[in-house]
């Protein structure tokens, strides 16, 4: 999910990739949300020619709204901003 990506996009990439899920009869598990400036190693080497942008930076206010996106998802989140 990128930083500018509207809510309303946001939205239809999830009942998208539900929909494909269940298309393929597969479980919810399959589907890993990426959130820009927090692409792993695994993630950047399935997108090798694509130029990764070294101008995020991460501080304390991104990394707030990050934890606060996660616990509306039900991830604990207790010391997140601590690390």
């Amino acid at each position: 999910m990128g930083r500018n990506t509207s809510l309303t996009s946001r939205k239809d990439a999830c009942s998208t990739a539900d929909e494909l899920l269940h298309n393929l009869d597969r479980s919810k598990s399959h589907i890993i949300r990426v959130i820009e400036g927090f692409e792993t190693i695994k993630f950047w080497s399935k997108f090798k020619s694509w130029p990764q942008s070294s101008n995020l930076s991460v501080t304390e206010d991104s990394r707030g709204k990050v934890a606060a996106l996660l616990k509306r998802q039900g991830v604990n989140v207790k010391g997140i901003l601590k690390a």
